[in-house]
């Protein structure tokens, strides 16, 4: 709010949106809700640009660069990895598309 006051900060671009859970009533009830609900909540990934409706590729956009990494992960299946936060020389599909369109 004060960065926002100060005119440093645009308070409409940097909302936050918050979802809240009921949790059941019991201590140990609500104690493994709330477990469940942080492992879901931190598995989650952050959307790719390149996948945001609006601001990302378009339909052809996206099928062209689906099919262009595709076609290099049948080619290098070796250098793909599932994982988002791999090391080179590894690469991860979602990412490299991303990479592509920015």
């Amino acid at each position: 709010q004060i960065l926002c006051a100060r005119g440093h900060m645009d308070a409409a671009a940097h909302s936050v949106l918050v979802e809240v859970f009921r949790l059941p009533h019991g201590e140990e009830a609500a104690m493994e809700r709330a477990k469940q609900l942080f492992l879901e909540i931190n598995k989650a990934q952050p959307v790719k640009s390149v996948d945001l409706p609006g601001t990302g590729a378009d339909e052809r956009e996206s099928a062209i660069l689906r099919k262009a990494v595709n076609k290099l992960e049948a080619g290098y299946k070796v250098f793909f990895s599932e994982s988002s936060r791999c090391r080179p020389p590894h690469l991860h599909a979602d990412t490299l598309r991303d990479n592509l369109f920015n």
